[in-house]
């Protein structure tokens, strides 16, 4: 799971997002890379632009692109993104 932290998705919430993401799946929202939770399920990165800023934030996950990502739709997409 990649989730974009460039200015737009900053300014639409992406630092928020990605903190969430963490708590959700344990890992350390201060760890820079990626991360991989321990039971192998999840990785997430938070990166620089998945150039879609006029729909931030935005998050990249098996290839598949979601934009205008709430918590809420963070949560149906860790669901999914197994």
């Amino acid at each position: 799971m990649r989730v974009c932290r460039t200015l737009s998705c900053a300014l639409g919430g992406a630092y928020q997002l990605h903190d969430h993401l963490c708590e959700k799946t344990g890992l350390d929202p201060q760890a820079h890379g990626p991360q991989t939770t321990q039971d192998g399920k999840y990785t997430l990165e938070f990166v620089e632009c998945l150039a879609s800023c006029g729909t931030a934030p935005v998050i990249m996950c098996n290839g598949a692109f979601h934009e205008g990502v709430s918590e809420q739709k963070a949560d149906a997409i860790l669901r999914e993104c197994k």
